[in-house]
């Protein structure tokens, strides 16, 4: 009698272990799923989306009017002169909790000659230049920013003159 209770808890035992074990790599392929999904990247479309099917209807010697039919409006047109249509697309993507990263962008160019007709077609990939800010209208430079500092002690010890500046600009340098 007491080896039938004693295997009858072994069983118990057992199966309390393997639903357990069950439980546990449940869970782990639940979490493992979980963090896959949150770091499969999201895919966001801006702008223009450019169509191939579209593009082909677009010919040189078209007018404008049928260009803004067929395309729409123009994402921007050139500021100088108005002959220039630009349709602008990018795609971001973002991963988990980072910050959105552009991917790809697609700029098409149309240029209008002085009857109004399509003269050229540029299609301009991410690739082609370096990146621009359109919003902020801030044009990246060379040259080096300086900090206060830097600003502060940068001309110690570079000055060539014997008097005061007061007194160079009285007398023009001349002593």
């Amino acid at each position: 009698m007491k080896s039938v209770s004693s295997n009858m808890s072994k069983l118990t035992d057992s199966n309390r272990a393997s639903s357990s074990r069950r439980s546990v790599l449940t869970g782990a392929v639940a979490v493992i799923t979980l963090v896959t999904a949150a770091c499969t990247p999201i895919r966001d479309y801006r702008g223009f989306v450019a169509q191939e099917d579209v593009l082909s209807q677009i010919q040189i010697g078209m007018n404008r009017s049928e260009v803004e039919q067929i395309m729409g409006t123009p994402s921007a047109t050139s500021s100088i002169d108005g002959k220039n249509y630009y349709y602008i697309s990018s795609v971001f993507e973002t991963t988990a909790f980072f910050a959105p990263e552009e991917v790809d962008r697609r700029v098409i160019a149309f240029r209008f000659d002085d009857t109004d007709s399509v003269s050229n077609i540029a299609n301009y990939g991410l690739k082609d230049g370096r990146l621009f800010d359109f919003i902020s209208r801030k044009t990246p430079t060379k040259g080096k920013e300086v900090t206060f500092l830097q600003q502060m002690f940068g001309n110690i010890g570079r000055f060539a003159g014997s008097g005061t500046a007061l007194e160079d600009r009285i007398t023009g340098g001349r002593n």
